[in-house]
């Protein structure tokens, strides 16, 4: 499994969900920015909402023999508009608190359904959310379109491609060729 992997399942959960309208992976400042990876449904209108956009990660990585095994730390930042439909033609009477609840059934419907799809995996595919409890954290009032923002921290178990290099160390021009390598610094030879 791979970070594109990742993201690339959870554009497809919210290309599969009807309730939702947009994805994007990347920095959250640039969520007006149309990139590669990102969905819009009805492209047409520019991004629609409610709206789900995964920041970069932070991860862990453990090689141990040529075995890669990750933690991805993420946040997923669901959003929806604040007094406003997003297809431009009509207002929307729902309070912060309903929003902010609808918000979460959507959080957790799209993560129950990663969580379903991700149990899918096996071997190298392996893919699933670790067992510490998922953070949700609400803001509002944000950006130009004026968001209401769920944010769940997760993090995410998985073993990631090992490239399968292997140096030929004694194959190199002296004096690169030595193992143990020599305690001179060759960049001031």
């Amino acid at each position: 499994m791979t970070l594109t992997q990742i993201s690339n399942l959870f554009n497809a959960i919210v290309q599969d969900y009807v309730d939702m309208g947009f994805y994007h992976y990347g920095w959250t400042s640039d969520i007006n920015t149309n990139t590669q990876n990102n969905f819009t449904r009805g492209t047409g209108r520019g991004k629609l909402f409610p709206a789900l956009h995964m920041d970069f990660p932070n991860e862990t990585v453990l090689i141990v023999n040529k075995d890669v095994r990750s933690t991805a730390r993420v946040v997923l930042i669901f959003t929806e508009t604040q007094g406003y439909n997003s297809d431009g033609n009509s207002s929307d009477p729902r309070s912060l608190v309903e929003l902010h609840t609808e918000l979460k059934r959507l959080a957790i419907a799209v993560l129950n359904e990663f969580n379903r799809l991700a149990r899918q995996f096996t071997g190298r595919d392996a893919l699933g959310l670790t067992k510490t409890p998922i953070t949700f954290t609400y803001d509002a009032n944000q950006n130009n379109q004026r968001l209401v923002r769920l944010f769940c921290n997760i993090e995410l178990f998985y073993l990631d491609d090992c490239p399968t290099f292997v140096s030929d160390i004694p194959s190199l021009d002296p004096p690169f060729n030595s193992l143990p390598p020599s305690t001179n610094d060759y960049e001031l030879e």
